[in-house]
């Protein structure tokens, strides 16, 4: 009898985390979603212009101006509708694949780091860090109890 009891403690206690979590993430998707949105867009531009620069025969191919800023400002258009951004932040849609892809641990890459192994997975760099911010924490939070308790227990 007592078992089934603590299974479905656990099990309602698992079901409340749960929805907190969900509703935590809609909050912030809510309070971020219109300026993630202009980070993630000055990225792409960011990202297009200098993998066209990195390599010059596609500058080179064009023969006008026009016509090359019309291709660059084509891809800037083709990558941001693949990753959605063409949507309002607030579309069920993107909220709800948002709030998905935090679930999975699915942030995308870095444009800037990389982990130690060579990725640039945000995922794999979170994970690679993760034991060292842990033993940070760890380590942190006993010496201040340490130096917490002692003096508190004197006086």
């Amino acid at each position: 009898m007592k078992l089934l009891g603590l299974k479905r403690y656990v099990a309602t206690r698992m079901v409340t985390m749960f929805g907190v979590l969900m509703i935590t993430l809609l909050i912030t998707i809510a309070l971020v979603g219109s300026n993630m949105d202009t980070i993630l867009k000055q990225g792409i531009v960011f990202q297009v212009r200098s993998e066209i620069t990195e390599d010059p025969t596609i500058s080179q191919s064009f023969s006008s101006v026009k016509e090359f800023e019309a291709f660059v400002q084509s891809q800037i258009d083709q990558r941001i509708k693949i990753l959605g951004l063409d949507e309002p932040w607030y579309s069920p849609q993107r909220i709800g694949l948002t709030m998905y892809k935090i679930l999975l641990l699915d942030f995308g890459n870095a444009t800037f780091l990389i982990s130690d192994s060579g990725s640039s997975d945000v995922r794999d760099i979170i994970l690679e860090k993760l034991p060292r911010t842990i033993l940070l924490f760890t380590t942190a939070t006993i010496i201040i109890s340490i130096i917490g308790i002692f003096p508190g227990s004197i006086i």
